[in-house]
This record gives structure tokens, C-alpha cells and sequence, in this order.
């Protein structure tokens, strides 16, 4: 996750026909706020991060009920739901699986453990701002935090892996932070077991899973010690394809055209990154050459710029 976005709040209340929201973004770029057409509410999103500084929103952002047919997007966002509820059950075992390798004090089997829990949350990074206490608490930065590596207040994914794949040791402070991400992780289950799944959130969270690779993970910044960001990246992408299968049938009825683009550029983004295993494993990010990140890049660019149209295609306009 980008540490520049993760802190903003996300706030939802439901009002009659209609809802008005204060989106920030965990994965990608702040939304801003969220007004149903027709509420007539303008609101400015105020709200504390993880590392206790506050972040406001201000651009505000309308969504056109009527731009679809909206029995169909109910049902979508309840598909969505499912989806991201599954991957919050697989997040919970997998960071278990985690912490039971960690408090056996082995660091191979932590470093695997690590590495297959993170696809399971960088799906559905966009959901995650609804609970954006616990985005911080769970995936985290540490040039977010005062102290850096050493704020006590670090807490999640990236300080477990720096302590894995850095440093190369488990320690007490590892026991902490593997027992710490499992609560977190439990919680943000549990929290999204009841929520509902806001197409104010999704919509744009399509193209803001795709940004975010562009943005960091094809820079190396994600997981700057495991070099796992090519995994990581082709979990978000995973992650944004899910969203659009859901949405499609309602893209495609507006704009045939576009679907098509989209549904191309996907299947361009996953050939080219899939290339990038040798022996069924990725490549480090460090082994990536310059020619194969300029093609990387080349392919989201691709496929960022038709996914940033249904924003504007299924009623969501800023």
C-alpha cells in the first residue's frame, strides 16, 4: 500500500434513498467525498489515521443513482461482498499459519507464510478504507510513523517483514507483531461480515487497485525487503478484475465499446506479468531490467486508462 493514502478516514451513513460518504483510500487515490445525487449534502470527511495525525477530504465526489439499473448494482455489490468476505476468511488462516511459524522460531517458514497471506488483502484494498483504523493497524508503511521502523506504533505486515527478510531473525517483538496481525486480521473479518459493500467505494476502487501497482509496486516500494512486489502486484490486479467481473454486464450495457477495451487490456496485464515466473516463481522486483519494467508499466498504463472511465459510465463523477 502507497503509506501516502493509507490514512484516510472512510465514514458512511446511510440516509434514506440515498447516502453521503466521507472516502478516503487504502490502496489508492483519495476519492474525496461521496454524495448520492439528489441528497443535497456536501460534506468534508475528517477522520484519524493509524498513526493518530488526522486526514480531511475534500473533493467532493457524486454518484447518479439513476445512471444504472439499481437492482442490478445492489446485487453486484453483494457479489462483491462475498468476494471480499472470502478473502478476509483466507487472510485470518493464512496469518495464523503465520504466527504458528513464527512462534516455532522458524524463519524459512515464516518468510513462505508471509509471502502467502499478503494476496489475500491487496484484493481488496478499497474495502479496507471502510475500517481504516485497522488498514493502518494491518499494512502500514514505516515513513508513516514518527520513529520510522522504530515507533512502537508500527504495527502489521511490513514490520513482520522487515524483521524476516532484513534482518533475518524472529524475536519477541516478531511474537508480538505476528499476534497482533492475526487480531487485526480477525477483526477486519468479522467487521466486514455485517458491512455493506458501498459502489461509491468499489467503482473507483476498479481503477485505484490498478493505480496503485503503476504508482508502487512497480517501483519496488511495496515490499521493499521481501521483493515480493510482483505477487503483490498481480494480487491487486486479481483483486480489480473480481470488481469488474461483477460490474461488467452494467458497463457493458452503457458503453459495449469500452467493455471490450477493458477486457483486452486485462488480458494484456496478466499475460505480461505472468511472464515474469521462471520455475513457477516470480522473479525478485531487483531482477526485473529496465526493459521489463518500462513493459510493465507500459501494460497498467493500458489498462488504467479505460478502467478510469467507469467511473463516469456507471454515474460516479468528481
Amino acid at each position: 500500500m502507497d503509506f501516502r493514502r493509507w490514512g484516510i478516514v472512510l465514514l458512511a451513513a446511510l440516509i434514506g434513498g440515498g447516502a453521503s460518504f466521507a472516502v478516503g483510500s487504502c490502496g489508492g487515490e483519495d476519492r474525496g467525498n461521496v454524495e448520492v445525487e439528489g441528497s443535497g449534502t456536501d460534506t468534508t470527511g475528517t477522520g484519524t489515521t493509524g498513526t493518530g495525525t488526522v486526514g480531511t477530504t475534500t473533493a467532493p465526489v457524486t454518484v447518479d443513482t439513476t445512471a444504472t439499473d439499481p437492482a442490478k448494482l445492489e446485487r453486484a455489490m453483494g457479489r462483491i461482498g462475498n468476494y471480499a468476505r472470502a478473502q478476509t476468511a483466507e487472510l485470518v488462516s493464512t496469518t495464523r499459519q503465520l504466527q504458528a511459524a513464527i512462534d516455532a522460531g522458524s524463519v524459512p517458514r515464516a518468510k513462505a507464510a508471509y509471502a502467502a497471506s499478503r494476496p489475500f488483502y491487496e484484493r481488496i484494498e478499497p474495502l479496507v478504507a471502510l475500517f481504516s483504523e485497522l488498514d493502518g493497524k494491518i499494512d502500514a508503511r514505516e515513513d508513516a510513523f514518527p520513529k520510522g521502523a522504530r515507533d512502537p506504533d508500527w504495527t502489521g505486515f511490513h514490520p513482520i517483514e522487515r524483521k524476516l527478510f532484513r534482518d533475518g531473525k524472529i524475536d519477541a517483538r516478531t511474537r508480538q507483531l505476528a499476534s497482533r496481525l492475526v487480531t487485526d486480521s480477525e477483526r477486519l473479518d468479522e467487521l466486514l461480515q455485517d458491512a455493506d459493500v458501498p459502489p461509491e467505494v468499489v467503482i473507483p476502487g476498479v481503477a485505484e487497485l490498478v493505480d496503485e501497482v503503476e504508482e508502487s509496486k512497480i517501483t519496488g516500494e511495496e515490499e521493499r525487503y521481501s521483493k515480493l512486489d510482483l505477487p503483490t502486484f498481480l494480487a491487486n490486479l486479481e483483486g480489480s478484475r473480481a470488481f469488474y467481473t461483477e460490474l461488467e454486464a452494467l458497463v457493458e450495457a452503457k458503453d459495449p465499446e469500452l467493455d471490450s477495451q477493458i477486457d483486452e487490456a486485462f488480458d494484456a496485464a496478466f499475460e505480461e506479468v505472468r511472464a515474469l515466473r521462471k520455475g513457477g516463481d516470480f522473479v525478485a522486483y531487483d531482477d526485473l531490467t529496465d526493459k521489463q519494467q518500462r513493459a510493465v508499466k507500459q501494460t497498467i498504463e493500458a489498462l488504467a486508462e479505460p478502467l478510469a472511465r467507469v467511473q463516469g459510465t456507471l454515474g460516479v463523477e468528481s
